[in-house]
């Protein structure tokens, strides 16, 4: 799990426990994120002796990012020029883990619901 969560940035701490959603079931890693890279959207394992398995990463409490180039402290309308087509985002929402499996414990969260995308307390 550790080799995996490496793949994002610096493994800080990794729990072992299986953490299910009623849908899927996860690890939870805690990393920190280098700034000067596009966030990891998915990463590839392949388990000796079966096919490759491609896992989505999920994030939780992570500062704003680019839906275009995946970097974070900027949104896609402040990218370049900030014209992108919409389908065409490689980055987004998708990649932010639900909200109910979030791990307890900040006093302030990211919230990726609205326009401005502001802080609101959990």
């Amino acid at each position: 799990m550790k080799q995996l969560a490496s793949k994002v940035g610096e493994v800080l701490t990794v729990d072992m426990n299986v953490i299910s959603n009623g849908t899927d079931d996860f690890h939870r890693a805690k990393v920190n994120l280098p700034a000067d890279r596009p966030l990891v959207r998915v990463m590839t394992l392949s388990p000796e002796g079966c096919a490759s398995i491609v896992l989505q990463v999920k994030y939780e409490k992570i500062a704003r990012f680019c839906a275009h180039c995946g970097l974070m402290g900027h949104t896609h309308l402040e990218c370049s020029t900030g014209e992108h087509e919409e389908e065409a985002l490689q980055y987004g929402t998708c990649m932010m883990a639900p909200m109910e499996t979030w791990r307890p414990g900040t006093t302030c969260v990211r919230d990726f619901s609205g326009p401005e995308r502001g802080m609101t307390r959990p």
